[in-house]
Parts: C-alpha cells; structure tokens; sequence
C-alpha cells in the first residue's frame, strides 16, 4: 500500500492542468451542469459517462408529487419494488435481480443498509429535504465495497447556498385519514447556509394483510421526521458541512404468516448524521473526508417481542487527483465499523472493515471515455475480497450516438443475522461474489429531443446465502448459484414545448441455479409510462401507469403473483408565485391486485395539498 500511495504521489506531481471541484447548485446555476461532482460516481458527470446511472432531479421530485421514496424509485429503470402491506410496511427493492440485502443505499454518504437484516427499509424514507437522488446501476463494490452487487442508491439533501433565506409551510391531507404537515427554512446567512425541514405524517392506513384474505383492520401509520443541512465554506474553496436526518415512526402490522389480523406493532428510531470536509489542497488535488454515524432502532411488539439495534461509523477519505487534461485518479481509503445486536436473544456482532480504492480515468475530447479500478476490502470477521471494474464509452457527438460497455466483479457480505443468529446463523459463511458484464446504447434525435437509451446485461451470482432446511437442520447455508440478463431501456420523448412523455421498460430473466425457477420478487417486465403536459406556466399534469408482470412470492409459501396495471395523476397550480395547490390520485382504476402474498395493496385515494412559501 506504502508503494501504491508513492505511485499516486509521483503521478500527481506530474499535473499540468487544472482540477476545479464545482458544487452542484453553482454548476447548475452557471449552466456547467458536466463538471458537477456525482457523489455515488466520486468524480465529476462527464467522467461517468460509461456508467450505467439515473439521476433524479429536484425538478423531478416536485412534478410527480409522490408520498415516498419507493414510490420514485419504483419508476425507474432496473428496479422492482415491493412494500409488504400498508404505509410503514417493509419495503424492499431489488435491482437487476439481485436480492434487496445487495443494493448499497446511502444518504448522504451514511451507509444505511441494515446491519443485521442487510437491506434497507423504505418504508420510513419520505422525500423531505431531498435535493436529488443518484442511481448506479450494476456492480460498484469497487468504489464502495460490500452490498454494492445490484447497484448503489445515494440519496442528497439540500443545501441553502446562494439562496435568500426562505420559509415554507406545506400541508396534505386525503384518503385512509391521511395527514401531511411539513415546515421549513432554508438561506444563506453569510456566516452559514442552512436547510431544514420537519414534518409529521399520521395515517388510519389499510390492511397490511389483503381485506380479499380475510384481514379486515385498517393498520395505523405515523412518521416524524427531521432533516437539516448546516455548512460553510473556508479558505475560498473549503468547504464542511454538518448533514442530520432523524425519523421516528410506528405502525401496525398483521400476522402474514397465519394471514389474519394482528394487534402488533413496531417502533423505529433512525439517526443519520455526517460530516463531510472537502477542499482543493493544490490546483491538481481535490480531497473530501466524510465522517459519518447511521444508527437503526427498531423495537417490535407481537407474540415475539424484539428489540434490534443497528449502527454503522464510517470515516472515508477520497482524493481526486487531475494529471492531466485527459487523465484523473480517484484514490481513498475508507474504515467501517459496524454492529448490531438482538436483545431479545442474545445476537450480538461487530465488524471493523477497511477498503483501499483507486480508479483511473481517460476522457479525450469528450468522446472517448475509459476507466478501471480496484478495491481491496479487509474485514474482521470474513474472507477479505479484492473486486475491480472496467468500462467504457465512445460518444459520436455528430449523431447524437453513445456506445457503453463494463465489466466488473462485486461482492456481499454475510449478515449479522446470517453469521450469529442463534440455532439460524453460520459462521463459516463467506461472501457472495459477482461476475457481470454489460454493453449499452443511446441515442439522441432531433436535436435531443427524442433521446433512447438501453443496456443489456449479464450477471452470475456465485456462493449465495439462502435460508432453508439442510440435512435436516434449517439455517443460512451457502449452497445456491443465480444468474440474471435482461435489457433496461428508457425513452425521452418531447413532443412539445409544454408535453413530455417518458417510458421505461425493464426486461429480466432471472434463475436458481439449483432449482431452474425464476427468484422471487422479481417480475419478467416492468413498464412505466408519465405524461408531462404544463399547459401554461402555472400548471403542471402528469398522467403515469405503471405495469408489474408475473412474479412468484416466496413467504409464507411459493406462490404465483399475477400482474397488474396502475394509473395515477398529478397536478400543481400555482395561482402565486410563492402559493402551490397540489392534487394526487393513486391507483385511478381501482385495481384489486397484490404485490407479494398475502400483503394488501393501495386501493383509489386521493390527496390534496397546498404549499406557501414566504421571506
């Protein structure tokens, strides 16, 4: 390693051209929006060019007025999303095939995968304070290690730059008893920017198990959550931040497993915090050190009473380093403690990881674009993993025509519950590993105002963790092999100055080595269409269906899930300028349908709110 940090060393002093770091909300500003960093990519847009990646803008999140984050992400491309019941149920999803414990989701850079389960709930994230979210699609373990197998999810918060400080007050209300209030401020006070905001969301709900199976309560539904945005810029071009988002939300669930009514309950407490520090150090070298804290507490009160806490501290130190106009290195290196432990019986673990990561970087001309790169993750407690990844792309910016291709490795580790659970868990587990490879294809017509894009991808899943019966023992053995292919392809069509319509369609073909069957949860095609009409300038309506194919569901039993169809509308008026009325209609057509057995879905609602925003 002593070697390896000479190399970069030599190679730095070697630059000749200028590395300039470009906040996001100063490039958009500026109308430079290739040179903004892209966090989950840890280098600039125009360097991430042969990544498979979505980012979903501000702009976005406003127009298509969803209740939470799943509900966005389940719109995109490569993404099957599953909430097991009503509003505050567990929600999962799962990105080209691969299991919902093997897409690493950050916010903020905190890493907020569960430590004992492995995946990350949904069901408690809103889309308070959210100024974008990044998608990267495919095997990223070389720059973020373990869980980074289906992709990485980075969720980033506003921030109150170079903005008068402003206050907003919004408020919903609508079907199942639902109530929305959020407040916030966000500005620039010279001595600091800020953007806070908190809200409280009480709901009546619907049955978690389907009303069509016999359950007939509604389960209730609460959520309050803080998120705020502190920073400061120091000598010209330093720049720290200090990032909290705090939740705390219940909900009743009912008893999936004998499919009847329940009067249990859960409690969830979630703490993120960080502190990212970042500075240009010389005019070749851009350095940012992130200190953060995520912390999940989830207490359950049922026949099996559970007390689960898990927490993750995370101290990565990242260096981009610009050689020469062409060539730039990413090189870091990241220490992670995580722990998590089961009151109720006795599960209790702790890992210390550190990973070392660099990748190199070709752009020429802005139409040639190589990179590769290798991680070495060193753990405590499991086999130590090396993954690298290559990747390309040509652009002939002439026709509007992009060509992409990537090969990598990724891998994830063994959960707590999976290595310690007791009479359940295997400490002889070792990670899951990965190969893929992918080739993809966009292009633009008309001046970009058609754009398609589509990639096709092959992956092999090696040495996965399943729980079943074994010689007569049940517990977590490593005996399975996956592979999943398919095409994820998207459509920008805008066949007007004021009327948009944008279509995704998700093709996979996944299979159980052993078994030959397709992998639960996961539906052959995914199609998404939104219509996007703003037939004046203070009137928005989007018109969007979703459709989920076939699917199997695996708990309580293997069961086939038929597919279904669901329309929504939003609109937005804005009679003033700092005065929006908003109305939303979920599942238009009232569509009797389930997800995964035998949880209940959203039947027709409606929600209406207003939001004001005041100096």
């Amino acid at each position: 390693m002593t070697r390896f940090k000479f190399f970069i060393l030599i190679l730095a002093l070697l630059c000749t051209d200028t590395y300039q770091a470009i906040p996001a909300s100063a490039a958009e500003s500026q109308g430079t929006l290739p040179e903004i960093e892209v966090l989950a990519t840890r280098t600039n847009a125009k360097n991430s060019e042969a990544t498979a990646m979505t980012i979903i803008t501000q702009e976005e999140i406003r127009e298509k007025n969803h209740f939470q984050v799943l509900e966005l992400l389940t719109e995109q491309v490569g993404i099957s999303g599953v909430q097991a019941g009503s509003f505050g149920s567990t929600s999962s999803i799962f990105m080209r095939g691969a299991n919902s414990d093997a897409t690493l989701v950050m916010i903020d850079g905190v890493q907020v995968n569960s430590t004992t389960l492995g995946a990350f709930n949904f069901a408690e994230l809103n889309l308070d304070n959210i100024e974008r979210i990044e998608i990267l699609r495919g095997a990223q373990s070389t720059l973020w290690g373990s869980d980074a197998v289906g992709g990485v999810i980075n969720i980033v918060t506003k921030s109150g730059a170079g903005k008068k400080p402003e206050h907003f007050v919004g408020v919903e209300g609508g079907t199942f008893g639902t109530t929305k209030v959020t407040v916030g401020s966000a500005g620039d006070l010279d001595i600091l920017d800020y953007s806070i905001t908190a809200s409280r969301t009480d709901t009546e709900g619907f049955s978690s198990v389907n009303k069509n199976r016999g359950a007939l309560e509604n389960d209730d539904y609460e959520n309050t959550t803080v998120s705020t945005r502190i920073g400061k810029n120091f000598l010209d071009d330093g720049r720290i931040d200090f990032i909290g988002r705090y939740t705390q939300s219940a909900n009743d669930f009912d008893n999936a497993f004998f499919v009847t009514d329940s009067t249990a309950s859960s409690q969830t407490d979630q703490w993120y915090l960080a502190v990212p520090v970042e500075k240009q150090l010389t005019d070749w070298w851009h350095a940012r050190l992130n200190l953060n804290y995520g912390q999940n507490e989830i207490n359950t009160r049922s026949a099996f009473p559970s007390v689960i806490v898990s927490r993750s501290y995370t101290a990565d130190f990242q260096n981009n380093f610009q050689i020469n106009k062409m060539f730039s290195v990413v090189a870091g290196f990241e220490h992670q403690t995580t722990n998590g432990q089961n009151f109720s019986n006795g599960l209790k673990g702790e890992n210390h990881a550190q990973g070392y990561y660099t990748q190199l970087n070709f752009n020429y001309d802005d139409r040639l674009f190589l990179s590769g790169g290798f991680r070495q993750t060193i753990n405590s407690i499991y086999n130590d993993a090396l993954t690298y990844k290559f990747e390309g792309a040509y652009k002939l910016n002439k026709y509007g025509t992009k060509i992409r291709g990537a090969y990598a490795t990724a891998f994830r580790a063994p959960t707590f519950n999976q290595l310690f659970f007791p009479f359940f868990g295997n400490p002889n587990l070792v990670p899951e590993d990965t190969d893929s490879w992918e080739v993809g294809l966009r292009q633009e017509f008309l001046d970009g105002r058609i754009v398609i894009d589509t990639t096709y991808f092959d992956i092999d899943y090696n040495n996965l963790i399943v729980a079943q019966f074994l010689n007569g023992i049940f517990g977590a053995f490593q005996v399975d092999r996956a592979t999943a292919k398919g095409f994820e392809t998207s459509g920008s069509f805008q066949l007007h100055d004021n009327f948009r319509v944008s279509v995704t369609h998700t093709y996979l073909d996944t299979k159980d080595i052993n078994t030959g069957s397709q992998l639960p949860r996961r539906p052959e095609n995914i199609y998404t269409v939104n219509l996007h009409w703003s037939p004046l300038e203070n009137f928005d309506a989007l018109f969007g269906v979703h459709t989920r194919g076939s699917a199997f569901s695996s708990f309580p039993a293997r069961n086939r899930v038929m597919g279904n169809s669901v329309g929504r509308i939003a609109l937005a008026l804005r009679p003033a300028k700092n005065l929006e009325f908003t109305l939303r209609i979920e599942n238009i057509w009232d569509e009797d349908y389930e997800v995964a057995v035998p949880f209940g879905t959203q039947t027709r609602s409606g929600f209406v709110g207003m939001n004001f925003h005041f100096n």
